[in-house]
């Protein structure tokens, strides 16, 4: 299916986390060399490229600039000076000087990189927006206000379709304040709002303050404080709300308030939507006050405070209506997640009698039902589960799932009927190919090969990349041909997927904005490329061509990760679509192959498929080489330092630091050689050395003696760790993708 253009935002913060602006987009410089020391053989490719087309300076310029960017010193600054006088008056000369005042801007040297990008500004050309706004933040940096005010008068004016024009106002109206002339900031930024960038907001309250609008300023800083309190920016709203003059403007209502906890509350930040409510109960009496010691509980079980959560809720009495639901369904969760079954089901039963039509009801029924799941009663669940309804959350449709396969387990035909139902209770559930093929399975030891040849099939053709579509072929191959496939009722209930080409051509796209990211991209400025080619894709959708530049453009900066994610995001449902149905590069960035030589000719110097390993790197660490995860384990195969240590001690190779994980070569060399002793140790069983290395050898050896299963198949889906399990099949699934989009290829 088509992801138009609700996709853009989740694209722009997917790659930079943040609304798009050249201050943001300033990369940290010892990341950005990784990453560009990472692509450095594809700079090289499209310096090749440029000499061919564009002659000999821009090649030479390609190669000075990278080099200044990846290895910055007085020779290289020196080199890119030197091609700049050279060249004077030429296009390649002016993008010199702007490389150069760029790298002047991010070490603190302002003055340097004034006098540079002042030199790239004599000559007008396609970068001229990215050279005024530098040379204004230059200015800035050396405290120069009325150079900055000057520098940026006429921007809005020359460049009025420039994606900086959010990042040039803030700047301008900032100088302005500096200078003075407060309500000229108003009269600019006014014309600027932009919900997706706080700060064009809170530099216009800044410059009502200074004016004494006061009330204006409290208008837009409540916007800030209470509407979306999780930006930066809401602290310093915060601040700022509370130096105002009383009388200033209306106090914070209680939904006010309420609001600024929900939208913490959404977010994950629990500890700060605590406070929030506890604040609140400062300031409320009545139900007003029992609704936020309600909101309150929720929020503290969520911080594994239940002793206080439960305190306040059974402190509470005389509750009616939506309330009085919302407090028996929180007690109901909160004995639920202590497997308290007589105390929570004694408050189901007290729901079910006062509530029967509440939507806290489901919520409670499905607390219930997880809880039914830990302690074994798979039954109980199951009925539970059915009587609370179809439902699109992920943790209900796999709490079904756990049920349903713990008694596939005891019993795999007496189960038939709960793997149907978890078909048809959650048709978009990860967990529906898993339930397809033991579908199959169940009809295949039933002699029914033609409906197992059903189920297997329809797997194969709505879930084409998927782990249980590798073991449909397999399964197909035992059964005789001669039996034709039946259909299965139930392939009516998946929704169907497919992928369909955004419309529109090539000669619609703006190609002057692909031209400044490729120019951005050729000095070095790859972040900036990315947020031209973000700002294109906001504008016309998902075009092909944009999003196939884009992902050129991370690859050449070493972010395969972030290419990765992006595709996933313009097509989330790719794993269910055929290969010809995407353009190749979108499976090139979601399969990508970088450090492919040493790769392959370390995987077989250690007998392992290369195929195998990339699909590995591929779920450790996207490809990313300086990737260190929470447990502190580090680069492409997330080796943990201490056996790094160990491996290479017991093979002589020189270790002298962590540090040396990070190196690719390295890295593999000492991950490729742990998974081949543990698929030494496991006598070649993939499976059981894929759960090692995520899981550890003991949990692996534990489960091996206490679960129940007859074939590998059965000992996966059982792995007790969602994470495992996932992971475990996730690898398998992929480097079964990687060996058919590539085998030919090697």
């Amino acid at each position: 299916m088509t992801r138009c253009l609700g996709f853009v935002l989740s694209v722009v913060f997917l790659l930079s986390g943040q609304p798009v602006g050249l201050c943001k987009a300033m990369p940290n410089r010892h990341q950005a060399r990784q990453s560009s020391h990472k692509g450095h053989s594809d700079h090289k490719g499209r310096a090749e490229k440029a000499q061919s087309s564009a002659g000999v300076p821009a090649s030479q310029l390609e190669r000075l600039t990278h080099h200044l960017f990846e290895s910055p010193s007085a020779a290289s600054f020196a080199a890119v000076e030197r091609f700049a006088h050279a060249h004077t008056g030429t296009s390649e000369a002016r993008l010199a000087w702007l490389s150069l005042g760029y790298e002047r801007f991010t070490d603190h040297d302002y003055s340097r990189a004034a006098l540079a990008l002042e030199k790239a500004h004599q000559n007008p050309g396609p970068l001229s927006d990215y050279v005024q706004l530098l040379l204004a933040k230059s200015y800035a940096g050396a405290n120069n206000s009325k150079s900055v005010v000057e520098a940026l008068a006429d921007f809005s004016q020359r460049y009025s379709d420039s994606l900086l024009l959010s990042e040039a106002a803030i700047l301008l109206a900032k100088a302005q304040i500096a200078e003075g002339n407060p309500k000229q900031a108003i009269a600019l930024l006014e014309h600027r709002l932009d919900p997706s960038n706080p700060e064009v907001e809170l530099t216009l309250a800044r410059a009502c303050v200074a004016s004494s609008d006061f009330a204006a300023a409290k208008e837009i800083l409540r916007r800030l404080y209470y509407e979306i309190p999780t930006v930066p920016e809401s602290e310093q709203a915060g601040r700022l709300l509370s130096t105002l003059p009383s009388g200033s403007g209306p106090e914070p209502s209680f939904e006010d308030r309420v609001g600024r906890a929900e939208k913490f509350a959404q977010a994950g930040r629990f500890q700060e939507a605590a406070n929030e409510y506890e604040t609140l109960l400062r300031y409320s009496t009545g139900n007003q006050a029992s609704a936020a010691r309600v909101a309150l509980a929720s929020v503290l079980h969520r911080l594994d405070s239940d002793s206080e959560a439960l305190s306040l809720l059974n402190g509470l009495s005389g509750l009616t209506g939506d309330l009085r639901a919302r407090q028996l369904a929180a007690l109901i969760e909160i004995n639920s997640s202590h497997n308290d079954e007589t105390v929570a089901n004694d408050w189901l039963s007290t729901l079910r009698k006062e509530a029967p039509n509440s939507e806290w009801l489901n919520q409670a029924m499905q607390s219930a039902a997880a809880m039914s799941v830990r302690l074994g009663h798979y039954d109980r669940a199951l009925d539970l589960y059915r009587e609370s309804g179809p439902s699109q959350t992920k943790e209900v449709a796999y709490g079904h799932w756990r049920a349903t396969w713990a008694k596939a387990q005891l019993d795999l035909k007496g189960a038939k009927k709960d793997l149907e139902d978890h078909v048809k209770l959650y048709p978009e559930s990860s967990e529906v190919p898993a339930a397809l093929y033991w579908l199959g399975r169940i009809a295949q030891q039933q002699s029914d090969y033609a409906g197992a040849s059903g189920y297997y099939r329809l797997i194969q053709s709505q879930f084409p990349h998927y782990y249980y579509a590798e073991l449909s072929d397999r399964q197909l191959k035992t059964i005789a041909s001669a039996n034709a496939p039946s259909d299965v009722s139930l392939k009516e209930i998946i929704p169907a997927s497919k992928y369909v080409s955004p419309s529109g051509s090539r000669a619609l796209l703006p190609e002057t904005q692909l031209g400044k990211a490729r120019l951005l991209q050729q000095i070095g400025l790859t972040t900036f490329a990315v947020h031209e080619l973000q700002n294109v894709l906001a504008r016309s959708g998902p075009a092909e061509p944009v999003v196939i530049e884009l992902i050129r453009c991370l690859h050449a900066a070493g972010r395969y990760g972030q290419a990765i994610e992006i595709v996933k995001t313009i097509v989330p449902n790719y794993s269910r679509v055929s290969f010809s149905s995407l353009p190749r590069p979108y499976w090139d960035a979601l399969f990508p192959r970088p450090y492919w030589n040493d790769l392959v000719n370390i995987s077989r110097s250690n007998g392992l498929d290369p195929f195998l390993v990339a699909a590995l790197i591929r779920q450790e660490s996207e490809f990313q080489a300086s990737a260190v995860s929470r447990a502190q384990a580090v680069g492409l195969m997330q080796v943990l330092p201490s056996s790094g240590k160990q491996l290479a001690r017991t093979t002589h190779f020189r270790y002298t630091s962590p540090k040396q994980l990070l190196a690719p070569a390295t890295n593999l060399r000492l991950g490729t050689l742990m998974f081949r002793r543990l698929l030494d140790h496991y006598d070649g069983h993939v499976e059981y050395a894929l759960a090692a290395y995520n899981a550890g050898g003991g949990q692996v050896e534990e489960w091996r003696s206490n679960l129940t299963y007859g074939d590998m198949p059965t000992f996966v889906e059982s792995i007790p760790f969602t994470e495992t399990r996932d992971y475990v099949q996730a690898v398998i699934r992929n480097a079964s993708i990687y060996r058919r989009l590539y085998e030919v290829h090697e």
